[in-house]
C-alpha cells in the first residue's frame, strides 16, 4: 500500500465519530459466542522447524497464527527514500536470519517490486522461497482502471504481464492479495473516486483473479481492506456483499480478509466489529502488524508494531489466523541481522516466541 491512504485517512477521520457510534451499537448487539478455529489444511509443520514439502499453507488455529513477512524493498518506493537497504540479503545471505525464516509461512511481494526488480533478483527470491518451502504471495489491485476515475490503490491493468513474469522466473504463486477492492472501488468518496457498484467491481476482480488462476491453478485469494478509511456506516455489510458476489463470479471463496488498520486513529471499535463479523461467518482474519506512518526511526516503528499486535490480540482475545508483518513506508530500513533488536526479522522471532506457550 502506498501514499494514497494517508490523504484518504485524513478525510475519513472527519466523519469517523458518527460512524464509530453506529459501529459501537453494532458491537453491543452482536453475539460473540462463535469464535471459529480452522483446520490445518495443507499446513506448515512446525515440528523441529520443518515444513511440509508443499508451500500451500492453510488456515491455522488462531492460537497458532500463520506468519507473513512483507518488507519494503528500497527499489519499490523511491519517492519516499526507499525501504530496507538489505532486502536482497534475505535471499543471497540467508545465514543472517535462519531462525526468523523458519517461522515465516508466507513471503509477500508487491506489484512494484515485480515490475522493477531485475530478472536475476526475482529468480533469486523465487528460488530461495522454494528451497525453504515458504509460500509466495503477491498483492495487486484487481479492478481495471476507467476513464474519468482516479487511479488509486485497488486499480491495476498489467495482471497478465506480471503473472507471466512471476511464472517465467520460477515463482509458484500460493496467494493473490486483492488490494482494497471494496474501499477504493466502491466506498471512497474522495474526488475522482469510481464508486462502482459491488457487482461491477466484483466482476472486474474475479476476471483479473482468473488471469492468475490460469497460470497458478491452486492460487488462493485474500482480500485486504483499510478498515480505518471507511466513512459509511454499512461498510461491514459491503465487505460481506463483496465476499458473496466474488465467490459467485470466481467460483471459489475468498480465503481470508486482511485488516489494514490506521493505528494512530481510534481503531478498536472497527477492528472488534469486523473481527467479530468475520469469525461469525467462518472467515479467517488477517491483520497487518506495522508501525505508524509518521515514525521517525526503525526503533519507533518496531516498538509501535509490537504495541499494535499486543493491543489487537488483547482486544479480540487471541491471535488472528494470519499475522502479517508488512511495511510500505521508509522504516524499517534494516531487516538483518535477526539477533539485532533494531532489525525487522527480530520482531518476527519475538512474536513467534510470545505465542509458543499457547500452541
Amino acid at each position: 500500500m502506498g501514499g494514497f491512504l494517508a490523504n484518504e485517512r485524513i478525510a475519513a477521520a472527519v466523519s469517523f465519530a458518527l460512524a464509530r457510534l453506529i459501529v459501537l451499537l453494532a458491537i453491543l448487539c452482536a453475539p460473540f459466542d462463535r469464535i471459529s478455529t480452522f483446520s490445518d489444511q495443507g499446513s506448515v509443520s512446525r515440528a523441529a522447524g520443518t515444513r511440509s514439502e508443499l508451500p500451500a499453507v492453510g488456515f491455522l488455529p488462531q492460537s497458532s497464527p500463520e506468519i507473513w513477512f512483507a518488507p519494503l524493498a528500497a527499489v519499490q518506493r523511491p519517492e519516499i527514500g526507499g525501504g530496507a537497504v538489505d532486502y536482497m540479503r534475505l535471499f543471497d545471505q540467508p545465514s543472517s536470519w535462519p531462525t526468523a525464516s523458519s517461522y515465516v509461512h508466507v513471503f509477500a511481494l508487491g506489484p512494484n517490486f515485480v515490475r522493477v526488480a531485475s530478472d536475476d533478483d526475482l529468480s533469486t527470491v523465487f528460488g530461495w522461497l522454494k528451497r525453504h518451502h515458504i509460500a509466495l504471495a503477491f498483492g495487486i489491485g484487481l479492478i481495471r482502471p476507467r476513464a474519468g476515475c482516479r487511479r488509486t490503490e485497488g486499480f491495476d491493468d498489467d495482471h497478465e504481464a506480471l503473472a507471466r513474469r512471476i511464472q517465467r522466473l520460477g515463482g509458484n504463486l500460493t496467494y493473490l492479495v486483492a488490494m482494497s477492492p471494496v474501499y477504493f472501488g466502491h466506498a471512497s468518496n474522495q474526488p475522482g473516486a469510481c464508486r462502482l457498484p459491488i457487482d461491477t467491481l466484483t466482476a472486474d476482480a474475479a476476471s483479473s483473479a482468473k488471469v492468475f488462476q490460469r497460470l497458478f491453478p491452486d492460487v488462493r485469494i485474500v482480500e485486504d481492506e483499510p478498515i480505518s478509511n471507511f466513512q459509511n456506516a454499512d461498510w461491514i455489510e459491503q465487505i460481506g456483499q463483496f465476499q458473496t458476489a466474488f465467490q459467485r463470479a470466481y467460483g471459489r471463496p475468498i480465503r481470508a480478509v486482511r485488516l489494514d488498520i490506521a493505528w494512530w486513529e481510534p481503531w478498536e471499535a472497527r477492528a472488534l466489529a469486523i473481527t467479530r463479523y468475520l469469525r461469525q461467518i467462518g472467515k479467517p482474519v488477517g491483520v497487518i502488524y506495522n508501525g505508524n506512518e509518521g515514525d521517525a526511526s526503525d526503533a519507533d516503528w518496531l516498538n509501535n508494531a509490537r504495541r499494535h499486535y499486543r493491543a489487537y490480540e488483547h482486544l479480540v482475545g487471541g491471535a488472528p489466523a494470519q499475522a502479517v508483518f508488512e511495511s510500505w513506508v521508509h522504516h524499517p530500513t534494516h531487516l538483518l541481522p535477526e539477533h539485532s533488536p533494531s532489525a525487522f526479522t527480530n520482531l518476527i522471532i519475538e512474536y513467534h516466541r510470545s505465542h509458543r506457550s499457547v500452541r
